[in-house]
């Protein structure tokens, strides 16, 4: 598995976690998760995943506060937002925020795009 890149799923929802796992399920990744923007510093530290998948929104800590966080502490960090909210403020937080991606969950397929090329 040493070939493999390694991807931090983000997410409150097990299930969306798990359907992003079967989307990207043949390509060369090794996983973990955690469920909220809370435990994303440890997580990221203790696995040191290439990319970074963040929720926007979660229960005690959003995907945005998160990813602020995460840049902070490692600027090389990663991020790719994975959410259900589409609109363009949603879009301009996240990048500010330091995302260096934004897909929509009804598209995954371009999630996968950005991993394979990345």
């Amino acid at each position: 598995m040493s070939d493999a890149r390694r991807v931090l799923i983000v997410d409150d929802n097990p299930s969306v976690r798990a359907t992003i796992r079967d989307v990207l399920e043949d390509l060369p990744l090794h996983y973990e998760e955690c469920g909220d923007g809370g435990e994303v510093l440890a997580c990221f530290e203790a696995f040191a995943p290439h990319w970074v998948l963040m929720d926007l929104r979660m229960p005690h800590v959003d995907g945005i506060t998160a990813t602020v966080a995460l840049r902070a502490a490692h600027p090389q960090a990663r991020v790719i937002v994975v959410s259900d909210h589409d609109q363009e403020d949603v879009r301009r937080a996240a990048t500010r925020a330091g995302a260096v991606a934004y897909v929509a969950k009804r598209d995954l397929t371009e999630l996968r795009r950005l991993l394979e090329e990345g």
